[in-house]
């Protein structure tokens, strides 16, 4: 086989001969040259068993940083475990960020492995990347000694999280933690500290904590306070500081709900029922390090959670105020905007199929419109002075004279 690299003969690539020949690992060697791995790698190393012996670890007490680095690692539950070895699980674009960590936690004898698997899974060869050391008890910063960090050495830890797991949309940051406790702290600690809120989100698709930076200005002042930090990092910045280029992408999912128009004149005002075809469109900048405007996955869990299990086979005038009245396809577009932007600051428009040939595209206020008061559709006969207005007052005077004053005095009590 001859390296597309240096053009040397060799019965076999590998890591060994690729490090020296141009720096790259060999699952980067098959994506720079668009080749399958099953053609690369000998069967020699598929689905190979690691031995824990073969690992050179000496144990000495790690220092500071190293427990810093795991504490962040533990807490956005990126520290996985097995039978035999601890792990950390990289991603192939982002490898100069684990080789970084690797750096970082040598005293706990972690080593890269890029591994190569076959099952009747993946029906191909895939590479795994990650660090790996023997399984054992490591000394490591637990929460309570965690509370106890410096400024600095706190602005490290939640930047070393932000590195590992945050996502920027729509100028909002997400931060995720494996724990309540975690979240709590770092939201409560930015916030008497640095004047900094992060608000909590009810958790989606998972058991992931969810942490979302309340407004535009809270995401700024955060990203600035950690942006030296964050250099220190490779495979970082970009993803935080730079611009890259904008799509949109949609997720279509469909609910069946029954439903009927108050007032109207036609046969919509009897109860009937109907499948709706909502298509969630998001807009924002091509994450460089994942590919991806928005996970599918993420939009998914996020629809799911918050408007399908909502009305999903229930009838819409009793699910929300906003539709008892009329659930027009307009109106449950703006009730499921409101359900979705929290979650979606990126959102930027629902379309929704009530049939075949009837449809609403819907775009509504932004998360940062709402904040500023900016009003999406309220609930018609949600609104307090409903039912105190004078001309009400003086026409049911005038039709109930004695029960209407007897209501009148009870408000003003």
């Amino acid at each position: 086989m001859q390296c597309l690299e240096c053009g040397k003969d060799t019965p076999y690539l590998d890591n060994e001969h690729l490090v020296q020949c141009c720096g790259l690992t060999l699952h980067e060697y098959a994506l720079r040259h668009k080749l399958p791995l099953d053609i690369l790698v000998p069967p020699t190393l598929l689905n190979k068993t690691d031995d824990p012996a073969a690992y050179s670890y000496k144990k000495k007490a790690a220092s500071d940083d190293a427990k810093l680095v795991l504490a962040a690692l533990a807490a956005s539950g990126m520290l996985k475990s097995d039978a035999n070895f601890l792990l950390i699980n990289g991603e192939v674009r982002r490898l100069d960020f684990l080789f970084w960590l690797q750096l970082s936690l040598t005293d706990y004898g972690f080593e890269f492995k890029q591994e190569y698997i076959y099952n009747d899974t993946t029906h191909r060869v895939v590479a795994l990347n990650r660090l790996k050391t023997p399984a054992r008890p490591l000394d490591n910063y637990q929460l309570a000694e965690l509370k106890k960090l410096s400024s600095d050495n706190f602005l490290r830890f939640v930047a070393i999280t932000i590195a590992l797991k945050a996502e920027l949309h729509g100028g909002y940051l997400f931060l995720r933690y494996s724990e309540d406790r975690y979240a709590d702290w770092i939201a409560s600690r930015l916030d008497e500290s640095f004047g900094i809120r992060l608000i909590k989100l009810a958790a989606v698709g998972g058991t992931e904590v969810l942490l979302r930076s309340e407004t535009h200005a809270d995401s700024n002042a955060l990203l600035h306070l950690v942006e030296r930090i964050l250099d220190e990092m490779p495979c970082t910045r970009e993803r935080f500081y730079r611009k890259t280029p904008p799509a949109s992408v949609t997720k279509e999912l469909v609910f069946d709900a029954a439903h009927f128009i108050t007032d109207h004149t036609g046969n919509c005002a009897n109860l009937h029922g109907g499948r709706y075809n909502l298509h969630v469109t998001i807009c924002d900048s091509i994450d460089p390090y994942n590919g991806f405007v928005m996970d599918y996955g993420y939009i998914k869990a996020v629809v799911t959670e918050r408007v399908i299990k909502k009305l999903d086979h229930k009838s819409l005038n009793f699910s929300d105020s906003t539709l008892s009245w009329r659930s027009s396809t307009e109106l449950l577009s703006a009730f499921i905007w409101q359900q979705l932007i929290d979650y979606l600051p990126n959102l930027s428009e629902l379309l929704i199929y009530e049939t075949d040939s009837s449809y609403c595209r819907f775009s509504g206020a932004s998360l940062e419109d709402l904040q500023n008061g900016v009003q999406c559709m309220p609930s018609a006969f949600g609104h307090k002075q409903l039912g105190h207005s004078p001309i009400r007052r003086r026409a049911l005077r005038a039709t109930h004279p004695v029960r209407f004053d007897l209501v009148a005095d009870h408000d003003k009590q």
